[in-house]
């Protein structure tokens, strides 16, 4: 079941893609198509990036308690280690945001610590 905070964030990571000029391509909001699954995680929105032929993923999390299972670091490392296999940007990681509340922002910068995914340069971490 969506939630109102999650379709918010849902959102807002749209809107911030097709900020940047991307395509949605997938996101589990309104009348879009829902992303298909990555193995066993499914991203909340999928962006194209026609000029550099990269797809972007984004996450949202919406609760603290998120931020301290083991399901969410399986989550997080999966979807952030998703690889281009074609075009330009083949065997380029995918850029991977997580959209979370203002209030949850260090909680989630600090679970990517302990989940051992702090230095992974294509997590973007935003704060809405």
């Amino acid at each position: 079941m969506t939630t109102e905070e999650h379709r918010f964030l849902t959102r807002e990571l749209i809107d911030k893609f097709t900020a940047k000029g991307f395509e949605i391509s997938f996101a589990d909001y309104g009348g879009y198509e829902k992303p298909k699954h990555v193995k066993k995680y499914r991203p909340d929105v999928v962006g194209w990036d026609r000029e550099h032929q990269l797809y972007h993923i984004g996450k949202t999390v919406t609760e603290q308690n998120e931020l301290q299972t083991v399901e969410t670091s399986e989550e997080l490392n999966e979807l952030s280690n998703v690889m281009m296999t074609r075009g330009k940007s083949a065997g380029k990681l995918l850029p991977f945001y997580i959209v979370t509340p203002k209030n949850l922002k260090a909680k989630l910068e600090d679970s990517l610590v302990n989940f051992a995914l702090a230095s992974r340069k294509n997590i973007h971490c935003i704060g809405v």
